[in-house]
């Protein structure tokens, strides 16, 4: 991605917060590229975004009608679980733009076949639990990258990113059209002998539960009412900003459409996120269904040199670096 979509890219102009750019190639290809500041919301925000634009476009029925009502209002007094100190933090935009960190990033674009996710799935069920597939899949990434890291570490840690929507209402469908940010940060830590000797169903046990401390109500109300008391001003969390030892966070895009848009140039082949920040504090992975609609994925990555390599040398070969032939052109 360093090389095949950032040299394709106009500069980005910070003023707007939203940029869109259509190349058209000599092959007779087309690609048509975002960029949104995350002010403006989140991830499931810019979906309802694109498909929006898309029936617009084709001239079919809105199936989303924006929702812009003000759910995330802090209680008073307002009042959080402690843990949160322990996971978020103020910071400066200057703290931001100086992330610390200590390897070059490199940004990769892989295909995982079908067979090989439901394989995962398998492995990560054997101890009889009922483990989804983006648990099994970190549980196999997070085993692979305790070797890919400096020997003096004797923990590591990953991260999920939570989309709140669900988790704030009974009715799990009442803020599906919800505009705005509703993202908090799930973290799991682990030994690397623990990583190193477990199985991946034992590795999976250890994600589910970090998953699990944060996708409830409780939690989401804790975080507006920590984000109140911490106003104004920029907040991330510790991990992000490199406090902390070697981390990867896991965004799963599941939701993500690519095969549903058309702008009238007939649907992608791919869809894919790049950042364009130059720097963080962690590695990171973004997963989502691949274009051809068989159950393979699309995933991303922001990745040191020493993870890109034991991921593409795994005997195993889940991570498939991307080319046209997954691509069936």
């Amino acid at each position: 991605l360093n090389q095949s979509l950032e040299g394709k890219l106009v500069s980005i102009n910070h003023d707007f917060p939203l940029q869109i750019q259509v190349t058209r190639y000599t092959c007779g290809g087309i690609s048509i590229t975002f960029t949104f500041d995350h002010a403006l919301g989140d991830a499931s925000a810019f979906s309802k975004f694109l498909v929006t634009w898309s029936e617009i476009a084709m001239n079919k029925p809105i199936s989303c009608i924006p929702d812009h009502r003000r759910y995330l209002r802090a209680r008073f007094p307002p009042t959080y679980d402690p843990s949160l100190d322990k996971t978020f933090v103020s910071c400066t935009l200057e703290e931001i733009i100086n992330i610390p960190t200590t390897n070059i990033l490199l940004k990769r674009l892989y295909y995982i076949d079908a067979s090989s996710i439901n394989r995962l799935q398998r492995l990560a069920c054997l101890d009889g639990s009922q483990r989804t597939k983006i648990e099994a899949f970190s549980a196999y990434v997070w085993k692979i990258m305790v070797s890919a890291i400096d020997a003096s570490h004797k923990h590591c840690t990953m991260g999920w990113l939570v989309d709140g929507r669900t988790r704030m209402c009974e009715d799990q469908n009442s803020m599906s059209n919800y505009i705005g940010n509703v993202l908090s940060l799930a973290f799991g830590e682990a030994s690397v002998t623990e990583l190193k000797q477990g199985s991946i169903s034992d590795a999976a046990k250890i994600v589910h539960n970090a998953i699990s401390k944060v996708t409830n109500e409780a939690h989401f109300l804790d975080l507006i009412d920590w984000i109140e008391c911490h106003r104004p001003g920029l907040m991330l969390s510790k991990i992000v900003l490199g406090r902390g030892g070697p981390a990867l966070v896991v965004s799963s895009g599941r939701r993500f459409p690519v095969a549903e848009l058309d702008f009238g140039f007939r649907s992608p082949v791919l869809g894919t996120v790049c950042s364009t920040i130059e720097r963080i504090g962690v590695g990171y992975i973004n997963q989502r269904q691949s274009a051809r609609g068989d159950g393979s994925w699309t995933v991303s990555g922001i990745l040191w040199p020493e993870l890109v390599a034991a991921l593409e040398s795994d005997s195993d070969h889940v991570f498939q670096p991307m080319d046209a032939s997954h691509l069936q052109l």
